[in-house]
């Protein structure tokens, strides 16, 4: 079973060359060379590339490019942000094995969730307030992200586990530089929330999905709260699945994908 399929019908390596000489073994111990004066042979200097400049750093300053304006983020790359989730609130937890969090307050909103967890068996999130909802159904080593419209209240997270885990819990209010205009794509493994991109009208989404299992991808506004209309289901499949439909939910749009397998998506 995979979180929210009920509400269906039914988640460089860098190779350091080290140059070097070194001399006899009777000069590393201190002993007289064959000319008898005590001295060994000086060691050679490693000389830098032609250019002067470290290659780490430029390996570096590769990983480090800016996101492209077409390409959506994934929210469980902002964790390293000084504001993680877009949120200065952000609440963290981390544990072993089954527990229940420390009791938690959000305002009426969207609410994402991102979560690592290592272990071989089940790793389930339900979320606790005025109703219980199931934002994660996994098993094994995982990733990924979840989002859900909630009502202003508190909350625990009840979470079952073999191994150790991680999980974040933040309500986004995304920043101006971080926002996408539509054409837009994404793509991943697994359970992601991606975004924001800024939605006045109606767009085209297209969606492929390589694996027979869940597909389910929904658009929330950040201001989204629980109710009869929040968000769009845009795609909803348990097969393998490629096609496109028309989506009407204006706003700051995250997308919330739950699958079994590889996914893409574009907006336009």
């Amino acid at each position: 079973m995979h979180r929210r399929k009920l509400l269906a019908g039914s988640g460089v390596t860098l190779t350091t060359i080290i140059a070097g000489c070194t001399g006899d073994a009777d000069d590393e111990d201190g002993n007289e060379t064959e000319n008898g004066d005590g001295e060994g042979p000086a060691e050679d200097t490693p000389e830098p590339d032609d250019n002067g400049e470290d290659d780490t750093d430029e390996a570096n300053e590769e990983d480090e490019q800016p996101r492209s304006d077409d390409q959506l983020l994934s929210l469980v790359d902002t964790l390293e942000d000084d504001e993680p989730l877009f949120d200065p609130d952000t609440r963290s937890f981390d544990g072993s094995g089954q527990t229940v969090t420390d009791e938690f307050s959000l305002e009426a909103g969207l609410t994402a969730v991102t979560f690592d967890h290592s272990g071989e068996g089940y790793f389930v999130i339900t979320l606790e307030g005025q109703e219980e909802t199931l934002l994660v159904n996994e098993v094994g080593d995982v990733t990924g992200a979840a989002a859900i419209p909630t009502e202003a209240g508190d909350y625990t997270l009840e979470v079952e586990a073999d191994g150790e885990w991680e999980i974040h819990v933040g309500e986004p209010i995304s920043p101006e530089d971080e926002l996408r205009a539509i054409p837009v794509q994404a793509s991943g493994t697994g359970d992601a929330v991606v975004g924001p991109v800024k939605i006045e009208d109606d767009v085209t989404v297209e969606g492929e999905h390589t694996e027979d299992g869940t597909f389910i991808v929904t658009m929330y506004d950040e201001s989204d709260s629980a109710g009869v209309d929040a968000g769009e289901t845009v795609f909803s499949q348990i097969e393998a699945f490629e096609g496109e439909t028309r989506a009407t939910h204006p706003g700051v749009i995250w997308i919330d994908v739950v699958a079994d397998g590889e996914w893409s998506l574009a907006l336009e």
